[in-house]
């Protein structure tokens, strides 16, 4: 069964009975629709199954994906402010580099005291 609300500035949503309640339609590029708790795992953020290193090395490599364009990968740890980007948006990528840089050694120092507990 589905079914619309109205929503603010005159827009509709539409929502379907799913298993246990009304939930948002979504169709994921399936035959059916259903709700985020309907499709559990298969509908979730890739970021939501990575531990946190993984999650840091993410963030740095979309961070120097944005930042490259024409400039070779292999050439920059952290590629210089691209012509036409303001300063302030490229500070902002910086800062988002710097933290991923911060929690990858905050997680390597946390290795190197488990390692140390053992010896």
């Amino acid at each position: 069964m589905v079914f619309g609300s109205h929503q603010e500035r005159g827009r509709s949503k539409l929502w379907s009975a799913c298993f246990r309640n009304a939930c948002a339609l979504s169709t994921l590029g399936a035959a059916f629709f259903a709700s985020r708790y309907a499709w559990g795992r298969r509908a979730a953020y890739a970021s939501q199954f990575l531990d946190p290193i993984g999650r840091a090395w993410r963030t740095k490599a979309k961070v120097k994906a944005a930042l490259l364009g024409n400039e070779d990968p292999d050439e920059w740890d952290l590629p210089p402010k691209p012509k036409g980007m303001r300063w302030a948006t490229y500070e902002r990528w910086v800062a988002r580099y710097d933290a991923a840089e911060d929690m990858l050694d905050a997680q390597l120092v946390l290795a190197a005291a488990r390692l140390m507990k053992r010896i």
